[in-house]
């Protein structure tokens, strides 16, 4: 895969996540911040390296996880209670800047790679613009949305996994519900980058911390990007 180097450079910005939701099985609640090789959208299709994702809110981290496509085509969307009771959540903030190749508007377009990287139910074409991020630079990951909510996710490789830090795995059962959007607490009247009611999930936890995106600030430094040096990079939005 051909891939421009100032093009990365360019997309390559600082992104400091607060308050982003990692939803897993309940198995792994003693590893919060564990990865396996998985077959996902950005993994490595050679097992050369592992990685973990993070979304901007609950919503996201269980659609992207937990349900997916299980309701094409269906009327009647419901997921057994023994299946929820087996997944938790925990709370992830980055305790230092990620470097992050930003795929969440015009990135793929720019670096002349089909949308079907990071839009398509296929995968292929996501693992193999990941394993040529991962090789040739020393980003710490990939910022995208989701294709299912619209929502900011992370997928932030293992050589990063230091500059993050995760609270404890709480069960998701008993908040969940029927996964039905609600009408959003009195607390929080907006709604979500991707359309859900900011109180679909009034009562746990992660419903209304999840919200939190990273946020802007100068950059204060250089950093580099494998052969290309990012200076005076600004922050991601």
């Amino acid at each position: 895969m051909r891939l421009d180097p100032a093009t990365l450079a360019d997309l390559a910005c600082a992104f400091l996540p607060g308050g982003y939701v990692r939803a897993c099985p309940l198995v792994h609640r003693a590893t919060p911040l564990g990865m396996g090789h998985g077959a996902t959208r950005f993994s490595s299709p050679d097992a050369a390296f592992k990685l973990l994702y993070i979304a901007q809110d609950l919503q996201t981290a269980l659609a992207e996880t937990l349900i997916r496509d299980r309701f094409e085509n269906r009327i009647r969307r419901r997921i057994g209670l023994s299946e929820v009771a087996a997944w938790g959540a925990t709370e992830v903030v980055a305790t230092s800047p990620l470097v992050l190749i930003d795929l969440r508007t015009t990135g793929l377009l720019r670096l002349g790679i089909s949308t079907d990287a990071g839009r398509a139910k296929a995968q292929r074409r996501g693992r193999a613009l990941s394993a040529a991020i991962h090789g040739r630079t020393d980003a710490d990951g990939i910022l995208f949305l989701s294709r299912l909510t619209g929502a900011i996710c992370c997928a932030v490789y293992e050589r990063a996994v230091g500059k993050l830090s995760a609270t404890p795995v709480e069960e998701v059962s008993p908040w969940t519900g029927s996964f039905r959007p609600c009408v959003p607490s009195a607390s929080r009247s907006s709604r979500s980058p991707c359309g859900v009611a900011a109180g679909a999930f009034p009562r746990h936890p992660f419903a209304l911390r999840g919200w939190r995106e990273g946020f802007s600030v100068p950059a204060r430094s250089a950093s580099a990007l494998g052969p290309v040096r990012l200076e005076q990079r600004d922050w991601c939005p």
